[in-house]
């Protein structure tokens, strides 16, 4: 535990501006981000709500006290109590995973400490996490690259500070908090509506920039499709952001190790995984799989679920993606309109087959050299482009090309906008 030094002297700090500017100022910057810059002077900790405006931090944080993991500054502690336990976790201080009604706890007599110690002393306690030094260089990458920022934290810390990059709100589309995600999310709002989980891609690197607090609060109250009532980013709850880091930790892990098999596949000179001589590296990939099914359940679950409705719809957002002539000059996205278009002929392949009275699946016996000619193609195609390496292991290896029902995608074609959950 720690005090706010500011804190100590009310005197000389002098009155700052008045509430009676703040709060119209901070409600403007909310539903108009890009004004931010010019009212700076009147917001120097950025927009804030109207009870963070009036209320004073003692009365505050009483009513986190009554409203729990629903108020976001509760959440906020109960997240950084998490975070803290994962850790002695990773580092072998405790066995057992950090359960909800410990954090909770835990939580609740941090806040209430703050709020007795708002009114009886001098200077209001801080408690202040011991991996603080890790958490505020983060956030500084986080200022200046939200995109890339818990990547390179990774990559610099190590994968054990994984626990450390999860975060108390979830963005239904991963649009960056910076001026320019927030443009770039306006532009292509019909795209990202079609398929959020894509957001990324549509956006690129182009959303990087600096880190701007009034963009994320307007998050919290625009809607990403107008009259759904459901905003662009929310506060989590605990049993989400557990599962959330899962899922992302999963991802992370499945597809480096894949990355890793494909190189050795590579330095062994193979054209694919279906020759005979790579049936150690087949075994290899069922084994990384296998394994982190029972590290990462949650990831299991995204991974192994198959949903073909959404998964053609998103197919269909990735042509559309592809063939968008703002994005041709970015290496992902050629590396996806290649793929694309080779998808296409296997598939127009297939249907010839399947006119023959052949079989309509890739994977039928009698179709092997077409599947051969696949793979060896893709494979070849993730190697020359990492860029399109990432979003394959991510979107699309377990896409196989089928000479399906051709009503199948006018089908999924009129429900494009229906709820993909």
């Amino acid at each position: 535990m720690r005090f706010n030094r500011r804190h100590l002297n009310l005197i000389t700090q002098g009155p700052g501006t008045s509430a009676l500017v703040t709060v119209p100022a901070s409600q403007f910057v909310r539903r108009r981000p890009e004004a931010e810059e010019a009212l700076d002077f009147f917001l120097p900790f950025g927009p804030r709500s109207l009870r963070e405006e009036v209320l004073p931090s003692t009365v505050d944080r009483a009513v986190a006290l009554s409203e729990g993991e629903e108020n976001r500054a509760f959440a906020n502690q109960m997240m950084r109590i998490w975070q803290n336990e994962m850790m002695k976790v990773q580092n072998d201080q405790r066995e057992a995973l950090p359960t909800y009604e410990e954090v909770e706890d835990k939580a609740r007599k941090i806040t209430y400490l703050r709020m007795v110690g708002g009114f009886t002393l001098p200077a209001n306690p801080q408690f202040i996490s011991p991996y603080e030094p890790y958490l505020q260089a983060l956030r500084q990458m986080r200022e200046d690259d939200p995109l890339g920022a818990d990547d390179r934290f990774l990559e610099k810390y190590g994968d054990e500070f994984f626990a450390l990059t999860e975060t108390i709100t979830e963005s239904q589309a991963a649009i960056p908090p910076t001026p320019e995600g927030d443009e770039l999310g306006r532009k292509y709002r019909d795209l990202i509506v079609e398929a959020p989980e894509l957001t990324s891609l549509i956006i690129g690197e182009e959303g990087a920039g600096e880190f701007s607090r009034a963009v994320y609060e307007s998050q919290f109250d625009e809607a990403l499709e107008a009259g759904t009532g459901q905003p662009i980013r929310e506060t989590q709850s605990y049993e989400d952001w557990v599962a959330n880091a899962e899922r992302r930790e999963g991802w992370r892990e499945f597809s480096r190790l894949m990355d890793q098999v494909d190189a050795i596949r590579e330095d062994w000179g193979l054209p694919n995984f279906m020759v005979a001589e790579a049936e150690p590296l087949r075994r290899a990939r069922e084994a990384i799989r296998e394994d982190l099914a029972q590290r990462y359940p949650e990831w299991h679950e995204d991974y192994s679920t198959p949903d073909f409705r959404r998964n053609h719809r998103r197919r269909l957002s990735l042509r559309k993606i592809a063939e968008h002539p703002d994005f041709d000059g970015r290496p992902e996205i050629q590396g996806l309109q290649q793929y694309l278009e080779l998808r296409r002929a296997t598939v127009a392949a297939l249907q010839q087959r399947r006119a023959r009275d052949g079989a309509a699946s890739l994977i039928a016996g009698e179709n092997q050299d077409l599947r051969n000619m696949w793979e060896t193609s893709v494979h070849k195609l993730t190697e020359r482009n990492p860029a399109f390496a990432d979003l394959y292991w991510r979107w699309l290896d377990r896409d196989q090309p089928e000479a399906g029902d051709p009503k199948m995608e006018q089908l999924v074609k009129t429900t494009m906008r229906e709820d993909p959950a």
